[in-house]
């Protein structure tokens, strides 16, 4: 799957999740921040640098997308196992270990 089919994959899981998908330019060149999950008035919010390339934006995606449940969302096989390896790698397996509310 090519970086821009995963962003655009990873979008419609954003969007099955209830989670918004900002793009924005988050500062100068240099700065190490390619965006994140944030609440925002209420409703979780990922925010990513537009100037970022498909490769990095589905990076801050997947990073911000794997503290949900995803084993419910209807996405590409490549995206799901992508969320879900980065999901465990979240919780490693620590009982009780929490993530956001959808």
């Amino acid at each position: 799957m090519k970086p821009d089919q995963l962003v655009a994959a990873l979008e419609s899981a954003a969007l099955q999740l209830g989670v918004k998908v900002r793009y924005d330019s988050l500062g100068p060149q240099g700065v190490q921040s390619g965006g994140g999950l944030c609440r925002l008035r209420g409703q979780w919010t990922v925010i990513v640098d537009k100037k970022a390339s498909p490769a990095d934006k589905a990076s801050v995606l997947v990073d911000a997308l794997a503290t949900f449940d995803v084993d419910p969302l209807q996405i590409p096989g490549k995206a799901k196992q992508l969320l879900m390896v980065r999901r465990q790698s979240i919780l490693g397996g620590a009982p009780g270990a929490s993530v956001p509310a959808a």
